[in-house]
């Protein structure tokens, strides 16, 4: 998948979970979305520390290595071009300016199989 079509898929993941679409697989589907909790974090720039919902949407990741990307995406500085991403992920962010209802964050794999993350601002 090239570059925009990931980044593509991860904006839609994003939007679609954002605004309370599901990207769940049906229930006769073999993978489900997997919750993974939530983890405290403290994006760049900011003194105050949020609780973020992480969950796997599309592939088998680990839910270490799924709040791992989610926190490095938003505690690191972001870079010219846009947010922090882990070494071998891409991530996207998503704010209520952008005509979605919640705050979010998505990350996914660059190499295949595609692999996708995400977590949501609590209020």
């Amino acid at each position: 998948m090239c570059r925009r079509g990931l980044l593509s898929t991860l904006f839609l993941a994003l939007i679609a979970t954002a605004t309370g679409a599901t990207l769940e697989p049906a229930a006769d589907s073999a993978q489900a979305a997997v919750r993974c909790g939530s983890i405290q974090v403290s994006p760049y720039g900011q003194n105050v520390k949020g609780m973020v919902r992480v969950r796997v949407y599309r592939g088998s990741v680990s839910c270490r290595s799924a709040r791992r990307a989610i926190r490095y995406a938003l505690e690191r500085r972001p870079s010219p071009a846009g947010l922090a991403s882990p070494r071998g992920w891409t991530c996207a962010r998503g704010a209520p300016s952008q005509g979605v209802t919640a705050t979010g964050m998505s990350c996914a794999t660059k190499r295949r199989p595609l692999r996708i993350v995400e977590g949501i601002f609590l209020a």
